[in-house]
Parts: structure tokens; sequence; C-alpha cells
């Protein structure tokens, strides 16, 4: 996981040139006017969804997901969250990885909380659960956009 200010993205270029694409994207505010939904950069190599009015939870509401074939960097465009996270050897195996959809689900204790805003940006490698979605005081809608890297 990398949590930090979306100022310093640019330090994080040269892990892949599909990562550079979803960077370069991100630092041109591409997410940011974007409709609700799935937009290409490289078909499913790098792409980004937009999430319009999410409403943020309960931690008793949700569990932690994590992937396999896909780099999550994850910004909010309206509102703010809350997310958690947990090493996976704490925590216990909800289902089977479901490969059409590149997710599991986990549950357990989050042992980090990282509260995400318009000038951050959080980062998950695959295999890396998160809780995203967190509310923050109140239950709240949101707007935010995740990236999807392909590794």
């Amino acid at each position: 996981m990398i949590f930090d200010t979306l100022k310093n993205l640019k330090d994080y270029k040269g892990m892949s040139a599909n990562f550079d694409r979803a960077v370069e994207s991100i630092l041109a505010g591409d997410y940011l006017e974007a409709s609700e939904g799935r937009h290409d950069i490289d078909g499913d190599n790098v792409y980004f969804n937009v999430q319009e009015n999410l409403l943020t939870r309960e931690v008793n509401e949700t569990c932690f997901e994590s992937h396999q074939k896909y780099i999550d960097i994850q910004l909010i465009v309206d509102g703010e969250e809350n997310f958690g996270y947990s090493a996976r050897e704490t925590l216990k195996e909800r289902n089977n990885y479901d490969s059409e959809k590149d997710y599991d689900h986990l549950d357990g204790e989050i042992e980090v909380i990282c509260k995400m805003s318009k000038d951050r940006f959080i980062l998950f490698l695959p295999l890396e659960p998160h809780m995203p979605c967190l509310k923050v005081g109140e239950k709240k809608k949101i707007k935010k956009a995740v990236y999807k890297i392909k590794v």
C-alpha cells in the first residue's frame, strides 16, 4: 500500500509502462471531469472507473477486498472517505477468488485507517486487502475514481 499526496505521485513513475500511463492520466486530471463508468486508457491494461453518489459505510456493513490481476489507485473527486488496511495474514477469506471479476473478500479487524481527500491517492498492489468507502464522521455520498493497472 502507498498512501501519499497527489503532488508526489510523479515520484512513483517507473514501475511499469502501464503504471506510468495511469500516472500521466491522473496528473492530467482526466478523472476529474469524467462521467460515471469505465474510461479506457489502454483497453484492459489501464482504465479507470468513476463512481458517483457512492454512499460511505460503517465498518460492519462491508469487508476487505483484494485483487490479483490489477493494481488499484484510488482518488477522491468529491467528498472524503476512510480506507481500512490490514496485512493479509491477519484476515480470513470470506469467499473464493472470482477470477472474472478479479476480487476476493476477506474478514477481520482493521489495523490501519487512512483518510482520503481530494489531494491524496492510495495505491494497493495485488493481494493487498483494503476496505474502501468507510465513513468519515457521518455517512455521505462521494465521487471517486479507481484506476486499474494490469500487472
